[in-house]
């Protein structure tokens, strides 16, 4: 968290954010655990702004940034016994080790259910139709689980912040 006499910044955006006219009539929910709950709620007093206008500002900026997407290169060191049942399933499929790892773990991903074990609280922040249709869209063409996604860029928020 940015100590007192650092004060770091809202997300501010740019023209997104619009004036209340309508009213902020959509409820979403992020899941934070409960130590970046804390970090929240003490960075929005020392701003003098709402948690909602905190996440909303937060997520906005996040769909207005343009996205290098990188391929993640992930190593992994496995047992003599468990290298040599790869490589046999590689040869019978007739697939890299890269390609069978993607063909096996990216399925588990896209059914799996975001969980943990951590003590995790709902925070609630309310956006206009108008930024919701933006929201979902951005969700939905990078396939995310919006409650979870926002809670992870508070969290990296705050990391980066401390940094």
């Amino acid at each position: 968290m940015p100590k007192s006499s650092e004060t770091k910044q809202s997300p501010k955006l740019y023209h997104r954010r619009e004036k209340a006219t309508g009213g902020r009539t959509v409820q979403r929910y992020a899941v934070v655990s409960a130590d970046v709950r804390q970090m929240i709620v003490a960075y929005c007093r020392s701003q003098k702004i709402s948690v909602s206008e905190f996440l909303t500002d937060m997520v906005l900026s996040e769909v207005d940034r343009p996205k290098p997407r990188k391929p993640l290169t992930i190593t992994i060191t496995l047992e003599p016994e468990d290298a040599a049942k790869v490589e046999y399933q590689c040869k019978l499929l007739n697939l890299t080790p890269s390609e069978l790892i993607k063909r096996v773990l990216i399925p588990q991903l896209e059914k799996q259910k975001m969980w943990s074990k951590t003590k995790q609280s709902m925070v609630r922040y309310c956006v206009t139709k108008g930024q919701d249709r933006i929201i979902r869209k951005y969700m939905k063409q990078y396939r995310l689980w919006p409650r979870h996604y926002v809670g992870l860029l508070a969290e990296q928020y705050f990391t980066t912040s401390t940094n």
